[in-house]
């Protein structure tokens, strides 16, 4: 919302506030009212251009298990650099899964207001692309409504393109989980998303179902109804390079 129109619903919220406590009703009903009118202004006046007014607090694991500190640290030139959340930083850490040319920035726990944060912190130059895996998996889960979670994604990509102007950018879907309103919520974020990528990779083939149409637990690991197992991250790591050109 931007500042006028702030201050032009302010400024009726107050006039409204002072009109209903300068008349005669019941004190309990007026209470109310005024309760009312005043939660309409903190929300007149909250600032939705930043995506931490919604998302939460930051991940706090990017600070406390020196994921900060290394991202700072490291000026090496990578090809393709990873944003991500625990899918990719999961995926990362399977031998062999990246070669020298990449580099992993993903962050178990993150949201798109995380990852956009945290890009500041990453000191790679120049790649040639830049992969956010996934495109608002937490934020789903921690049921964002959907218009936040895509304005977080915008304004993520907003800023990898103004941070690597010559990058191309590629997203990965949220994938199927075992939780169902996830899988419900997030075809609007990638349909709003999907444009604005260079490249867009859809994992849900890449998966069994069972009759009710989740994904099988053998999808997953053991007893992990969200994180998908090796077998399937290889499988998004060959995708990425069959479907985008991207040699991780």
């Amino acid at each position: 919302m931007n500042f006028l129109k702030k201050i032009t619903i302010l400024s009726v919220l107050l006039f409204l506030l002072c009109n209903c406590s300068s008349q005669k009703t019941d004190p309990r009903k007026k209470f109310l009212q005024n309760a009312f009118l005043l939660a309409l202004i903190y929300e007149a006046t909250k600032d939705y251009s930043n995506c931490r007014t919604y998302s939460g607090k930051p991940n706090n694991l990017f600070a406390s298990n020196l994921y900060k500190d290394s991202f700072e640290q490291d000026t090496n030139f990578y090809t393709n650099i990873i944003l991500g959340d625990s899918s990719m930083d999961l995926s990362s850490r399977i031998d062999g899964f990246l070669s020298n040319s990449s580099k992993s920035f993903a962050v178990s726990g993150n949201t798109l207001c995380d990852m956009k944060e945290q890009l500041t912190s990453i000191q790679t130059p120049s790649p040639s692309w830049v992969i956010i895996g996934t495109l608002g998996g937490n934020d789903v889960l921690r049921k964002y409504s959907t218009s936040n979670v895509i304005h977080s994604g915008n304004k993520l990509i907003e800023d990898i393109k103004t941070k690597y102007p010559s990058a191309s950018i590629a997203g990965i879907a949220i994938h199927p989980t075992r939780i169902s309103y996830a899988n419900q919520n997030k075809i609007p974020i990638h349909t709003a998303l999907q444009p604005l990528l260079d490249c867009y990779l859809q994992p849900d083939s890449f998966f069994t179902y069972d009759t009710d149409g989740l994904p099988k637990e053998e999808n997953f690991f053991t007893d992990d109804p969200i994180h998908y197992n090796s077998t399937i991250a290889w499988q998004i790591k060959n995708s990425l390079q069959t479907t985008c050109g991207i040699e991780l």
